[in-house]
């Protein structure tokens, strides 16, 4: 149920500007405005808070989201499927850089569960203030976060890590224990990346909260015929366990 906010604190008078400024923040040819609402959204990290977003339909039928804040200020412009690049979550990059931002998006504070990044995309787990404390999934994407339809359980489970933790999970550290995972599963074996989760294993315990599942597959596409190996790290990147079923 959406969270129930007055009239008198939404500024109407901007509707006009905000739709302009929308269309032109998507610059699409013969784009029209299609649809416009107010809500309180628990979209972001946070309290819920009033938000306007923008739906524009393009000449080919295709929707874009701008969403701004109540004076009109644009915050996201979210792009039809197949106008988004196609992002890799388990690249060394794309993960330290998410991992870069949890400070700003969350707090410093922040307890966090888990960190997973798969074919599926990239998610955050964490302990959200704003839902008493209790675990909240957060999916990642190239330009913030918001939050998921459900919490993974598997993710949730197990002793928290803070964020000054992260400081030592960087671009070179995650290459090198996927690279390092990919060699020691593998040797000559042609292995492909299945994902990299931060946070408590549920069968390594050595490292309590502070241990990277670097999990690799045998054949290009996940499906029931691949065949699974992974090698748990601690945050210094130890290798503590790890098994394969080839």
């Amino acid at each position: 149920m959406q969270a129930p906010f007055s009239v008198n604190d939404v500024d109407w008078s901007i509707v006009a500007k905000l739709e302009a400024d929308s269309l032109a923040k998507v610059n699409s040819s013969q784009a029209q405005i299609t649809g416009i609402k107010i809500e309180k959204s628990s979209s972001q990290p946070g309290e819920a808070v009033l938000i306007w977003t923008i739906k524009i339909t393009d000449a080919g039928g295709e929707d874009t989201s701008v969403v701004a804040d109540t004076k009109g200020a644009i915050q996201r412009v979210i792009l039809p499927e197949s106008r988004r690049s196609k992002v890799v979550w388990t690249d060394p990059a794309t993960l330290a850089g998410a991992i870069a931002h949890i400070r700003a998006t969350f707090g410093p504070n922040t307890k966090i569960a888990s960190i997973v990044a798969d074919d599926r995309g990239g998610r955050i787990t964490i302990d959200d203030p704003s839902n008493g404390g209790n675990p909240a999934t957060f999916d990642l994407s190239a330009d913030g976060v918001s939050r998921a339809s459900m919490t993974f359980t598997l993710n949730s489970q197990g002793p928290r890590f803070g964020v000054a933790d992260l400081a030592s999970i960087t671009e070179q550290k995650i290459a090198v224990l996927e690279a390092d995972a990919m060699k020691r599963l593998g040797g000559n074996k042609q292995l492909y990346l299945e994902s990299v989760t931060i946070g408590p294993h549920l069968i390594v315990r050595k490292a309590g909260a502070r241990a990277i599942e670097v999990r690799v597959r045998d054949i290009p596409q996940d499906s029931v015929r691949a065949e699974y190996g992974w090698i748990v790290y601690d945050f210094n990147g130890r290798p503590l366990d790890s098994a394969k079923g080839w």
